[in-house]
């Protein structure tokens, strides 16, 4: 798949399973909410360097904040997430 094939993270956006997004600009703040705020979901970031990819969840937090270093994907896995990105 070419990288102009994955959607790339702008503004608000949602989903629901497993979902993949491609970050452009270092820098980038994300919010993140799992499940209507319910239980937690799990994100992992992968970026040049970054080898198997770097988890970003918490076990008790059904949101979270990150910001992301650099280029790279995204995937959220959830049975519904929403992200804003900033």
């Amino acid at each position: 798949m070419a990288d102009e094939e994955i959607e790339l993270v702008a503004g608000r956006m949602s989903g629901r399973g497993p979902w993949v997004l491609r970050v452009e600009d270092s820098g980038k703040e994300l919010r993140i909410t799992w499940n209507e705020g319910k239980h937690p979901g799990t994100l992992t970031f992968f970026g040049p360097g970054s080898g198997g990819g770097k988890e970003f969840h918490n076990d008790n937090r059904t949101r979270e904040t990150i910001s992301v270093t650099g280029p790279g994907y995204l995937l959220l896995d959830a049975d519904h997430w929403t992200l804003e990105s900033c």
